[in-house]
């Protein structure tokens, strides 16, 4: 149709363009327009219009549209934008793509599988992995040229199309990357409305909302297609929109009468639905029966498919579809046999119009074909769900098998195909042990997804069908439910919950009671219930001990050592965390498989106990045998864990990463207090990178969504968190009032007892830089006390120190801060505490240097410059040059820099890749593209380079690495 009325949105378009192109395109924020508005405003037309425009730029322009009726094919409208365009193009394009980045690709892009080789996504906690690879397929494929994302009728796309767009639209591509996206806001899903909402707040989504035409437009618009005379009545029965006033003309033109009345709101407006039917009933019937095929086959349609979904011969339908195109109904694609409905609401019109009984024929015929080709059950799902009878086996198979088959990358389509088989499955003692073979996988995939809700309703059902005697998988389900449950926060019904099934046991000397206990022990870190955690923990490892079952009191004792240590019995807390360290070690991953839980337990409690090495260990291990198993259920817990030890290794980069996958797998999971924890975390490491804009506005978010279920332990290390970043965004007094009325009071009940002393030492710190010195001395008493209950060396011990200095240095008793924040250094020195003992010698330093002693506060404060660069701690290495120059020094002053004095061999693999790829002469954006880092991962890595082999150029670094001269004495990284 043509382009009428909208010279407005033009330029909008125009400008966008010309900003994707500009000279600043290396650098420039990358585009996101979304065009709205009702079926038939010109949505599609107008994109049309943009890529026709982009590509005379010379734009690399992808085009993808979603289907109505095909929202059960994964990330569809990413596939149909980006396969055609990947099959032509050589392997050279794509071999700076990583394996597993080509492996998560092709869950994505058909074309890519026959390159993959890389691992397959296992559990759906990952799935952001494909997120990540997609927008670092992009960002590539803008590499030669601006690259212009064109995604029609995302109202439509499949759920895993909508997380993925979610995420890009959270995580632009980098690079000249625009992404234009056409839809029916009333049609989006929650998710992705959200999404936009946000970017458009934030002024990152140009949206462009279209209107109905003017009259004059109209006209315009209509031409010679409506009969004179017919105008004023078209454009009153049409409201100006474009597509329907086209198709009234149309009926007009044919002297069609059409039923008065006016439009009605609803997918088809009646008039217009009048008018498409009265388009098709003239035609031939075999035309008609082949239109009727062809709106079930698919959008586009394969002739083929159309023929065998009416029912008539292939060679019949070739003529047949003559007479559909010269009727203007339908219209060829650029690929041979295959055809589109000039509009999707024509197709609509022309399904409707097939009549319920002749499209569940039209869908048998076609699922029955398709079988006999070969099709994978993915393919057939659609044909099989519309066509099924109750209680047929065949039909049941092949919709729970493309149910598993999506599980890992689409578990809400996983969910939709599973339930469609449930549907299907009959009901009655015969069919109950059917029936829960697709509940629970029903609702692990609905819980992975976050529809929780949905989840509790399929355990509840398959609780309520289980028969009596099946005593262990009744654990298993109840153990699950009440996870669910946590995680809706009904704790309440799941304490009761597990209360109730162990009493219901026939015997508490069993394998199935030490599972409830171990439950019952993590449900009291939920209800903030700390000595149930340590009791119920304790009776676990003395069952599960005392019946020869490792793996659950391997679980047992790493809880058991959370509620020994923060009761205040650091030793016996050991103990029993040694002893799960030793049995996990010996377990095999098979035997862990068994008992995942077991990893994600010990690696949580090695972070408290500051077992901080060998908690990333486990931790690995745990994501490890989590995807060999395809168990996902502790997966951001875990990488929680890892990053919260990471972080105290001073190793920011590594825990910059672990927390920021934890964000992106939670924000799938849809779980407001898992999410929670995440962001907690990452606002954590990014305040130990100095990155303060980010930890506040981090902690915020986690406080807000873990404020909505009420006071918990979850929103209580939020505020500690929040307060934490507060302080060091200079805002002593907020951070005292969110700390305080959300850790449950001064003692801070709501706090895991042994991080109550993280939360002790901001308050301390905060009031100290108030001048409220009596208060500081009030929370620092508090502090002492529990970290001597807590034993030293610990880290509750360097807290306590480092607090006393603190204090000390505001009241500026100088030499006696000295002393405090050296003890506070040398006990994280033997704790291997790393980030906490650079930021004690820079207090120490600081104090140092107020009393005049000018020598040893130079050498204090070179030495926690050079260990916070090595790990990363901008601001904090920041600060230490700064107090170095107060006194007349020079950072760095007892090394000569560029010296390149150590060898290559003290890099990681990892950072001897990147260095390779700067003495070849790459940039960080290409070294990140080609080793499927972001740019900013890359200069970590690189900066760290730089710091353990004493250079400060990348010539140099190329230098060393080939044997030459060194000459470069840039810095710039």
């Amino acid at each position: 149709m043509p382009l009428v009325g909208r010279e407005g949105e033009l330029a909008v378009i125009e400008r966008i363009l010309a900003e994707l192109g500009g000279p600043a395109q290396a650098t420039r924020t990358p585009m996101v327009m979304q065009v709205i508005g009702e079926p038939g405003i010109g949505k599609s037309r107008l994109l049309a219009e943009a890529a026709g425009r982009a590509d005379q730029r010379g734009f690399l322009v992808l085009e993808g549209t979603a289907s109505e009726f095909e929202e059960d094919v994964a990330f569809a409208v990413f596939a149909d934008a980006l396969d055609d365009y990947l099959v032509g193009l050589d392997g050279r394009g794509l071999e700076r793509l990583e394996p597993a980045a080509l492996a998560y690709l092709a869950a994505v892009v058909p074309a890519l599988e026959r390159r993959a080789g890389g691992p397959v996504l296992a559990v759906a906690a990952e799935r952001y992995r494909i997120h990540r690879a997609v927008r670092t397929l992009l960002g590539l494929l803008a590499e030669s040229a601006p690259l212009v994302l064109m995604l029609d009728d995302v109202h439509w796309a499949d759920t895993a199309s909508g997380e993925l767009l979610t995420y890009l639209l959270a995580h632009p591509p980098p690079g000249p990357v625009m992404i234009a996206a056409a839809h029916r806001p009333a049609q989006l899903s929650d998710r992705v409305r959200a999404a936009f909402d946000r970017g458009h707040s934030a002024g990152q989504v140009e949206t462009i909302e279209l209107g109905p035409l003017t009259r004059p437009d109209a006209e315009l618009l209509l031409g010679d297609t409506a009969p004179p005379g017919a105008v004023e009545a078209v454009y009153a029965e049409s409201g100006g929109n474009p597509f329907y006033l086209l198709e009234l003309a149309r009926a007009a033109d044919r002297g069609s009468h059409l039923p008065g009345g006016g439009l009605r709101a609803g997918e088809i407006p009646r008039l217009v639905g009048a008018a498409i039917r009265q388009e098709i009933n003239p035609l031939p019937e075999a035309a008609r029966t082949l239109a009727w095929g062809a709106a079930v086959a698919g959008e586009p349609f394969d002739v083929q498919l159309a023929a065998l979904a009416a029912g008539i011969s292939d060679a019949d339908a070739l003529g047949l579809v003559d007479v559909l195109a010269a009727a203007g109904l339908v219209q060829p694609t650029d690929v041979p046999r295959r055809f589109t409905f000039r509009h999707p609401l024509v197709r609509r019109a022309v399904y409707e119009s097939a009549g319920p009984g002749w499209r569940i024929g039209a869908h048998r015929r076609l699922a029955e074909a398709l079988r006999l080709r070969g099709a994978p059950p993915v393919e057939l799902a659609h044909h099989v769900e519309a066509s099924a009878q109750p209680g047929d086996d065949d039909a049941i198979a092949i919709l729970t098998a493309a149910g598993h088959a999506v599980t890992s990358q689409a578990p809400l389509l996983a969910a939709r195909r599973l339930d469609a088989a449930l549907r299907l499955t009959p009901t009655g003692d015969r069919h109950t042990t059917k029936r829960l073979e697709l509940l629970v996988p029903l609702a692990t995939s609905l819980g992975a997804a976050g529809h929780f809700q949905d989840s509790r309703r399929a355990l509840l059902e398959a609780l309520a069908q289980l028969p009596a005697e099946q005593i262990g998988t009744r654990v298993q389900l109840e153990a699950f439910c009440a996870g669910v449950e946590h995680f809706l926060g009904l704790h309440d019904h799941a304490h009761h919950r597990l209360r109730a099934a162990l009493d219901q046991l026939p015997s508490r000397r069993s394998t199935e009671a030490a599972a409830l206990l171990i439950e019952l022990a993590g449900d009291g870190f939920w209800r903030a219930d700390w000595p149930a955690l340590r009791e119920r923990a304790t009776e676990a490892f003395t069952l599960a001990e005392s019946l020869d079952d490792p793996a659950a009191a391997a679980t047992a004792h790493s809880l058991a050592a959370v509620g020994l240590y923060s009761d205040g019995e650091p030793e016996r807390g050991v103990q029993s965390l040694d002893t799960a360290a030793t049995i996990v070690d010996g377990l095999t991953d098979l035997e862990l498989s068994a008992r995942l839980d077991a990893t994600y337990y010990l690696a949580g409690a090695e972070w408290l106990l500051g077992r901080w090495e060998s908690g990333v260990r486990h931790a690995d291990r745990g994501l490890a045998v989590a995807r060999t198993s395809r168990q996902g259920q502790f997966f951001v817990m875990t990488l929680i864990n890892k990053a919260m030890s990471l972080r105290q290794l001073g190793r920011l980069w590594e825990a910059t990463e672990a927390a920021q996958e934890a964000v992106d797998s939670a924000r799938l999971a849809g779980h407001d207090q898992l999410l929670a924890f995440a962001l907690l975390t990452d606002s954590w490491v990014a305040l130990g990178r100095g990155d303060v804009q980010q930890a506040v506005a981090t902690a915020e978010d986690a406080l807000v969504l873990s404020g909505r279920l009420g006071p918990s332990s979850v929103a209580a290390a939020s505020g500690w968190a929040l307060g934490d970043a507060l302080l060091e965004a200079g805002d002593p007094a907020r951070s005292v009032t969110v700390i305080l009325d959300t850790v449950g009071g001064p003692e801070a009940q709501l706090m895991t007892p042994g991080y109550r002393c993280h939360t002790w030492q901001v308050l301390t710190r905060a009031t100290a830089d108030r001048g409220l010195y009596d208060d500081a001395q009030a929370w620092l008493a508090r502090l002492e006390q529990a970290a001597a209950r807590l034993g030293t060396p610990s880290m509750p011990a360097a807290l306590a120190d480092y607090a006393r200095g603190h204090v000390l240095l505001a009241q500026e008793h100088h030499e006696e801060a000295a002393t405090a924040a050296l003890a506070a250094a040398r006990t994280a020195d033997r704790i291997r505490a790393r980030l906490d003992a650079a930021r004690a010698r820079l207090l120490a330093g600081r104090a140092l240097a107020a009393a005049g002693q000018h020598a040893a506060a130079t050498d204090m404060l070179d030495r926690a410059r050079a260990e916070l660069h090595l790990a990363g701690a901008w601001r904090g290495h920041d600060q230490a040059v700064r107090e170095l120059t107060k006194i007349g020094m020079k950072a760095g002053h007892s090394a000569q820099r560029g010296s390149g004095g150590r060898g290559v061999e003290v890099l990681s693999p990892r950072e001897r890749d990147i260095a390779e790829l700067v003495a070849a002469g790459r940039t960080n954006k290409q070294i990140g593209t080609e080793l499927f880092l972001s740019a900013r991962t890359v200069e970590r890595h690189l900066t760290h380079i730089f710091t353990k082999l004493d250079l400060s150029s990348r010539a140099q670094l190329g230098a060393l690495l080939h044997g030459e001269p060194a000459t470069g004495k840039s810095t710039d990284h």
